[in-house]
């Protein structure tokens, strides 16, 4: 996002769910979050706080007797993401699933839980819609809406930089996004090209809310594990200080600069 960084995203599939763009391997993400690695990495192994073995693949399985996983989409230090299928609805949604390794931690899990109940009552036309979750004796998931469309960062690799106009109104819908956000007293602190949606219609949806942090709760990562993305982040989230709206604001205007310069 700055004009010194020209680090390119990682790419992203036609449709997508929470997208990675992995800067979030600088420390682990956010429970929900798949941020460190794409499906063509899935084999390799994940790391939080040390080497961990890589978790299995789950395509295939049911969860809740409900959400089958079809396809692998992204994998992170803490969760995977899935294209699955509602079988009651016949519903295509996205499913994140919380690494087993983690769920033998019973306050992570709870928080994750939380974290879903909270989200669940965002409403906002550019925010991704988190539908349910759930979990087992093994896994915890949060199932969310299947958002259909590119992300920014695809856009601006394949088309390269915007005019200014386009590039102003995307901006215009994140900013709606995150005042909806905000409102709740949430911080997104993940604000990228990757983790924005732009769909058929040209309407936006921001995405992977899962490394949400409330401006008085505690942190949803082990430790004081960095959260977020270099190139965005501001100064203090690199730092592990207090975040506030002001974080994502500053996140939005690198990715504005990222759209009108390709840098």
């Amino acid at each position: 996002g700055r004009g010194r960084s020209r680090r390119r995203d990682p790419g992203s599939r036609q449709s997508f769910p929470p997208a990675s763009d992995s800067g979030s391997a600088t420390g682990a993400a956010g429970p929900c979050s798949p941020a460190a690695t794409s499906p063509r990495d899935a084999g390799r192994e994940d790391t939080l706080a040390g080497a961990v073995a890589a978790p299995a693949d789950l395509r295939g399985r049911v969860l809740g007797e409900r959400y089958e996983l079809i396809e692998l989409l992204a994998r992170g230090a803490t969760s995977g993401v899935y294209r699955a299928r509602d079988t009651h609805l016949d519903l295509e949604v996205a499913v994140k699933v919380l690494h087993t390794f983690l769920t033998a931690q019973e306050r992570l899990v709870e928080r994750f839980l939380l974290e879903a109940r909270t989200l669940a009552a965002l409403e906002s036309r550019h925010v991704v819609r988190y539908r349910d979750a759930g979990r087992d004796d093994q896994r915890a998931w949060l199932v969310m809406q299947f958002a259909h469309g590119r992300t920014l960062a695809a856009m601006l690799r394949e088309e390269g930089p915007l005019a200014l106009v386009p590039a102003v109104n995307l901006a215009a819908q994140v900013l709606e996004g995150l005042r909806d956000i905000h409102a709740l007293g949430l911080v997104h602190r993940d604000v990228k090209p990757a983790n924005i949606v732009v769909g058929p219609d040209g309407r936006v949806l921001l995405l992977d809310l899962g490394i949400v942090r409330d401006n008085v709760g505690p942190r949803l990562t082990p430790g004081d594990l960095f959260v977020g993305t270099p190139e965005y982040a501001p100064p203090e989230q690199i730092l592990g200080q207090a975040v506030d709206d002001r974080t994502d604001l500053y996140a939005l205007a690198g990715v504005l600069y990222r759209m009108l310069t390709g840098r």
